[in-house]
Formats: C-alpha cells, structure tokens, sequence
C-alpha cells in the first residue's frame, strides 16, 4: 500500500502512503486501485472490488478529485518531511539468497516466502522473480525499475510501527497467451507521526509473467480509493499520543 508518499530525490515523502510505490518517474496509471505517492492520477477508482458501475461519477467529480488529491499529497509530504527520523537512510534489507525460477510453480512459491517477508514493508523480496525493468503500478502512479522500487519501500520502513501484511489467497491463471499470477493480501499498519494513523487496506496484486516466468508487471489494485486511502492518514487512531499520554 501501500504501500503505501515518498519522493526522496525528488522522493517528496507523501508518495509513501499512495502505495509502497513511490518516487515517480513515469505517468499515472488507469483503471487500478491501491494504499500511499507524489501527484495522484484522476483514475483513482475504486478497483476490483467494486460492483461494476459502482464508481460511475459525473465529470465535475472527476475533474475535482485531482485537485484534492494533490493538496492532500503535498500536505502529507510536508508533513512527513517535518517528522522524518533524521532522514537516515535505513540499512539495506538482509539478502535473500537467489534462486533459479524455471516454471511458474517456482514463482508462486517464492511469491509466498516474500509474503511471509511482508515484502511490501520490508522491501525483502527474491530479485531473481522480476526483470530489471519491471512495471510497478497502483491506482495513482506507475514506474519502472525493480531496483528503484525496493529503495522506495526500504525509505519507508522507518514510519511503519506494527506493520502486518497478511496473504490471503494466490492463484496461477492464463489469459490467451498471457500468464500471470494473482494474490489478494490485507495491509495494516500504524505511522510514526503524533497522532499514529492506521492504515488498513485489502487488495490485490496482479503478477504479469513473460515467457521465461519473470515477473514483467507488478500492478495493484485497492478496495478504497486513493482519496480514501489519502484520508486515513489524516485520522488519528487511539495510539495517538494525547490518548495515551493521559492513560
């Protein structure tokens, strides 16, 4: 989700919470849904989840809601970049020794172990499963690069207190000549600022493969829209630290 605001480089932090995607270098992604980013896309529907039709909204709501989801960003970056832990980066992830993947057996199962990782919280995932250049995508940004995106996700390692990343279901399927592999997964997490938001989001992730079985797109989908997911950020949870500094 997630994740889920950063953009340190230009990684404006607020692309960590618009999905464990972040530093933007591509255009926004259509038609998908997903949690945490720096400028949000106008698609932000709400994703698979949704009956079909269900997100039907006149042209006024859609010209709107890219503007509210840039204020919403650029605030969550400034605020982000005010309590940034000294800005250190984190120390690299522990190396998970490659492997060989031949079929699409092998990619399920190590898709597994990088759910037991908690992958998109860790940025510990199996290299060899991804091509260089693959696509990462959510409901708001897209990218390339497999190497940019686990620099994305170590960023925001130090803002994560009690992360759970919990696999629900995955699944091999073909569509004509397309394979492809599709998990479903539940996301929660509380962030290091003062008044501890809690971030909870169901999705999916659909993993795209080409014909040696390497992963070519890494593309999620959300059960809330991006302003939604945007929002959560904004509401304290009862680890506040008013709360719990009265008890």
């Amino acid at each position: 989700m997630l994740t889920h605001l950063n953009v340190w480089r230009g990684v404006t932090k607020a692309n960590i919470f618009c999905s464990p995607l972040s530093e933007l270098n591509g255009k926004n992604v259509k038609g998908t849904t997903s949690p945490l980013p720096e400028i949000c896309s106008a698609e932000s529907s709400r994703s698979s989840f949704q009956p079909p039709g269900s997100d039907e909204r006149d042209g006024t709501s859609r010209a709107r809601e890219p503007r509210v989801l840039r204020a919403a960003v650029s605030g969550i970056t400034e605020i982000l970049r005010a309590f940034s832990p000294e800005r250190k980066i984190p120390p690299d992830p522990p190396i998970i020794t490659e492997k060989e993947i031949l079929v699409i057996d092998q990619v399920v199962d190590a898709l597994r172990e990088d759910y037991a990782r908690s992958y998109f919280l860790t940025g510990e995932f199996l290299d060899s499963l991804y091509t260089e250049d693959c696509l990462f995508a959510d409901p708001t940004i897209q990218f390339s690069g497999r190497d940019l995106y686990r620099r994305n996700l170590k960023l925001l390692v130090p803002f994560y207190e009690d992360p759970s990343l919990t696999l629900e279901s995955i699944q091999q399927d073909e569509d004509g000549d397309s394979k492809f592999v599709e998990t479903s997964w539940k996301l929660r997490v509380y962030i290091k600022l003062p008044w501890r938001p809690f971030i909870a989001v169901d999705g999916r992730t659909k993993y795209s493969l080409n014909a040696e079985n390497k992963i070519v797109e890494h593309v999620e989908s959300w059960n809330v829209t991006a302003i939604e997911a945007l929002g959560q950020i904004f509401k304290p949870s009862e680890r506040a630290l008013w709360k719990t500094s009265k008890s």
